[in-house]
């Protein structure tokens, strides 16, 4: 602080240079407060919206349709067909008759999403929009005979009353499963993206690939040949008595059982084989 003389000009001079500091001080000080206040509101502004979006402008929450709970029964007609190709998560239960039919059980308000139409000879099914819970979403198909069936997007199969016929070809990846007792001549497997395969019955010639994570138990399918082609970190379980051939690559792991007169096998990159 200034101590001067009060009668000389400089004392007069720096109390205003003391006033007019205090005075910007003052400002700055208020101005840094508001500008603070403004910050915090924004944040909280901010953290309010992205918190509490409104349910109209959530789209992918909305693309996602729930089901009502209330299951019903519906059956559709259809016409004659040798192959399926399914998607949508749909459980999909097989029975091989005389005639061609389909029985679907799900959620009301679901029943008109479940797409079922016949195309050249194949059974398409899927959902026209994604649902995100249900109560039920399954049904029975009705078959004469069947020559291939692909499944995708989680799609599960299963088959009591098992599957005969000359040949059969499965198609499973992105999480479908199917779950088959089998009468086959010959059977083709393509298994990949975390599809999982479980077969068990009888089949003279296996031809088998798997890849990307893929699990195929077929231990209790006996087969008298089977061609196994592994890759991709996928598991694989197979049995045959008289000629197998195994190739094991990128951390696939193939486990055969049963004493196959004809052997061969190669593994590599990470992929192993062995005898069970």
């Amino acid at each position: 602080m200034f101590t001067g003389n009060k009668t000389t000009p400089d004392f007069w001079f720096e109390l205003k240079k003391i006033t007019e500091m205090k005075t910007t001080n003052k400002i700055l000080l208020v101005s840094s407060i508001a500008i603070l206040t403004f910050i915090i509101t924004m944040l909280v502004v901010v953290r309010y919206n992205v918190n509490f979006v409104p349910a109209t402008l959530n789209v992918d929450r909305d693309a996602e349709i729930v089901g009502s709970m209330n299951v019903v029964t519906e059956k559709r007609e259809i016409g004659r067909f040798n192959s399926i190709r399914a998607s949508g998560g749909i459980y999909i239960e097989l029975r091989q008759g005389n005639e061609t039919g389909l029985t679907i059980e799900a959620d009301d308000n679901l029943v008109e999403l479940i797409v079922t139409e016949v195309v050249d000879g194949v059974l398409r099914i899927r959902l026209k929009e994604s649902v995100k819970q249900h109560k039920a979403l399954r049904m029975e198909v009705d078959f004469v005979s069947l020559e291939a069936l692909s499944g995708s997007s989680g799609t599960r199969f299963t088959s009591p009353t098992g599957i005969v016929g000359p040949a059969l070809l499965l198609n499973l990846s992105a999480g479908a499963s199917v779950e088959l007792n089998l009468d086959v001549e010959k059977l083709n497997v393509d298994a990949s993206s975390g599809a999982q395969v479980n077969l068990s019955g009888r089949v003279r010639d296996l031809f088998l690939d798997s890849s990307s994570g893929a699990l195929v138990n077929a231990r209790e399918l006996k087969a008298d040949n089977a061609t196994v082609d592994a890759s991709s970190a996928a598991i694989s379980h197979v049995f045959a008595t008289n000629e197998m051939s195994i190739d094991a690559s990128s951390g696939a792991r193939v486990n055969y059982y049963g004493t196959p007169a004809t052997l061969n096998k190669s593994a590599s990159s990470g992929g192993t084989i062995r005898a069970r």
